[in-house]
């Protein structure tokens, strides 16, 4: 015997994606190929990118010079509710594609999201820095652009297009002006995603435009133990225990001639010291700690570079689970794998004592 459940639910999918089919060749529906505005901004007076979903919400957040990434896991196996844009008009199948499409709508930001303000956290919340990925974000949503504008349609239409119970919100802060975007489902071959403004009206969008805000934390978040390209760096101090070695970086600006010398014998080639230096500028966090080390570290640096300090880091060796670390970058404490704090410990030992060649 068919399951009937699971041949209703072929039977819907197969009917939504008809319908999604037939609205993007409808001529009924506005199209430009140069793409629709949807939301008008500069990329400079864009203060916060909002995300929601029923996993995670995600705030990338302008913090003076800087740029904050605020993750929020939320409870596995509690329903999480997005909050859907509001429709201030009735949705109605546009008779003609000459209808032009007006401005999505806007409300004031609650006092929570003025810029003075700093959002409420809990203490799932987790603060990171930017990566370049977000930082690019500001750019790329605002003005916020989409491929075509559907108007204001039907409830078919809406439940087709995945917006009547949408499963994630766009949130764009402009100063004290908050725009929502309810975000759909995606078309055939996931090329494009709908999404409706506040106004009701429904566009089509890059899929690729909301990817990185769906993969959140994985790209968004600065996860270089020490974000410095290595070329920027000219001295590195280095201590563990009661020895330190000073290293510097000669001839820089061209990888192909650069090695690391003692300043003492700066002729002098250290293969062991560059190769260690590689694998720092390399090393990447598993995630912010719940707790602050105890102690002295087990090994320390301090990267310089441009006249000014680049960053400083401290590892401290676990006893079980991750070692914890901590970084300039980073506001926190970090954990890092055991074998990757293990390894740079022990082969830092004999980098102290490297004779150069």
């Amino acid at each position: 015997m068919i399951d009937r459940s699971l041949a209703l639910h072929s039977t819907l999918a197969a009917a939504a994606a008809l319908v999604a089919y037939v609205a993007w060749v409808s001529p009924r529906f506005a199209r430009d190929d140069n793409g629709v505005e949807i939301i008008a901004g500069k990329p400079e007076a864009l203060d916060e990118i909002g995300w929601q979903d029923k996993a995670t919400e995600v705030s990338v957040r302008r913090a003076g010079a800087d740029v904050q990434v605020v993750i929020t896991n939320k409870p596995k196996g509690v329903a999480a509710k997005v909050e859907p844009a509001a429709n201030t008009a009735a949705p109605s199948l546009p008779g003609s594609a000459a209808t032009s499409a007006p401005a999505a709508s806007s409300s004031p930001a609650p006092a929570s999201a003025s810029p003075a303000a700093s959002p409420a956290t809990t203490p799932s919340a987790k603060v990171f820095p930017a990566s370049a990925v977000a930082r690019e974000l500001f750019t790329e949503l605002a003005p916020l652009s989409g491929l075509r504008r559907l108007g204001q349609v039907d409830a078919e239409h809406l439940r087709a297009f995945g917006l009547t119970t949408p499963e994630a919100t766009l949130r764009l802060r402009f100063g004290t002006t908050e725009h929502t975007l309810k975000v759909g489902s995606a078309t055939f071959g996931s090329g494009q995603t709908y999404v409706q403004s506040a106004s009701g009206e429904v566009y089509l969008v890059k899929a690729t435009l909301l990817a990185d805000l769906k993969s959140g934390a994985t790209v968004l978040t600065e996860r270089a133990l020490v974000p410095v390209a290595r070329d920027k760096v000219e001295k590195v101090t280095l201590a563990t225990g009661p020895k330190s070695r000073d290293l510097v970086q000669r001839f820089r600006e061209d990888p192909s001639k650069a090695f690391w010398a003692d300043p003492a014998e700066p002729n002098g080639k250290l293969t062991q010291a560059g190769n260690w230096i590689d694998r720092l500028l390399r090393t990447r966090l598993t995630d912010l700690a719940s707790k602050k080390p105890e102690g002295a570290p087990a090994l320390s640096a301090e990267l310089y570079g441009e006249g000014r300090a680049l960053g400083k880091v401290a590892i401290w060796l676990p006893t079980d689970g991750d070692a914890l670390a901590t970084s300039s970058t980073f506001a926190t404490p970090v954990t890092l794998p055991k074998w990757v704090a293990e390894a740079l410990v022990k082969d830092v030992e004999a980098l102290l004592e490297e004779k150069p060649q």
